[in-house]
């Protein structure tokens, strides 16, 4: 899932680079924990970074040191997970079509078989999806 993110600010860099703008980025993994997105967070900052793209995994855990950045004139632009009450630049959301997809396909994998008239797990799938993005609010 990740990956995809990656690949996709790595090749905008490029095109930008193409048109003599350079900049690196700098991507962190902190493998679900609080205590290490914060260690990281701190050391982007230190490092005097000039845009923090964030993926909080605790919202209410990061809303202080994303608030120093406010104070510090960093902008910031949640990415899957909006944080309230602090100043964003932008919110991005991945695909919502393509996430129901990868849910349906995960659930239909590894937790149940229907048996139904439809004979074809394409069919299930299909039905699956149109239910998990026409009927469930998130």
């Amino acid at each position: 899932y990740w990956k995809t993110y990656v690949k996709y600010f790595n090749e905008s860099a490029d095109v930008f680079k193409d048109e003599g703008i350079k900049f690196e980025i700098k991507v962190k993994f902190s493998k679900r924990s609080v205590s290490i997105q914060q260690a990281d967070l701190e050391n982007l900052i230190a490092n005097k970074i000039d845009v923090l793209i964030i993926t909080a995994h605790d919202t209410k855990a990061s809303k202080n040191i994303i608030k120093y950045c406010e104070l510090i004139n960093i902008p910031i632009i949640a990415f899957n997970r909006l944080i309230s009450d602090v100043e964003l630049k932008a919110y991005i959301s991945p695909n919502m079509t393509q996430t129901g997809q990868y849910q349906a396909e995960f659930l239909l994998d590894n937790f149940f078989f229907i048996k139904t008239a439809f004979n074809s797990s394409v069919s299930l799938k299909a039905l699956f999806y149109y239910t998990f993005l026409t009927n469930l609010s998130p």
